[in-house]
């Protein structure tokens, strides 16, 4: 195997990493807006909406952030910090990511 080709397969293999990471965390702040949701006593359809219509492309870029920010803080207390822990009790709860 030639070096660019091993340079080639590792680009592809940090990239897909990347992308797996990006789209994890999307998941752990849907989630968490999911949880936000059904916290202020929306049913599970519209948690799930809201959780949908929060990661859009189209939404306001500071709200993201802000969402983020909040799913992070509710992670490190309640979770020690791990992500997984905080889909999973989405999920127990009906979110569909």
């Amino acid at each position: 195997m030639s070096l660019l080709q091993i340079l080639a397969l590792g680009t592809v293999a940090v990239a897909l990493a990347v992308w797996q990471a990006v789209r994890s965390g999307q998941r752990f702040v849907q989630a968490f807006v999911f949880l936000e949701g059904l916290d202020r006593g929306l049913a599970v359809e519209q948690a799930n909406a809201e959780a949908r219509a929060q990661m859009a492309r189209q939404a306001d870029q500071m709200e993201k952030a802000r969402a983020a920010m909040r799913a992070r803080n509710f992670a490190k207390a309640n979770t020690k910090g791990r992500q997984d822990l905080v889909i999973k009790m989405a999920r127990e709860k009906g979110f569909l990511a």
